[in-house]
């Protein structure tokens, strides 16, 4: 076919892929992160002590 349209035929399959199945959930685990405590304070000491006469 000189000049003429010419048709091509392309045969093309296309498959769409399943993604893997999800696996069941196992247990759930969650763990607190937390941040190093500061040293504990040094113990508080208290004295009592009774007053000091007072010079008259």
């Amino acid at each position: 076919a000189a000049g003429g349209v010419q048709t091509y035929t392309q045969n093309i399959k296309v498959r769409f892929l399943q993604p893997p199945p999800i696996p069941p959930p196992g247990p759930l685990i969650i763990k607190e992160v937390r941040p190093p405590q500061p040293p504990a304070p040094p113990p508080l000491r208290i004295r009592q002590q009774a007053p000091a006469p007072r010079p008259l």
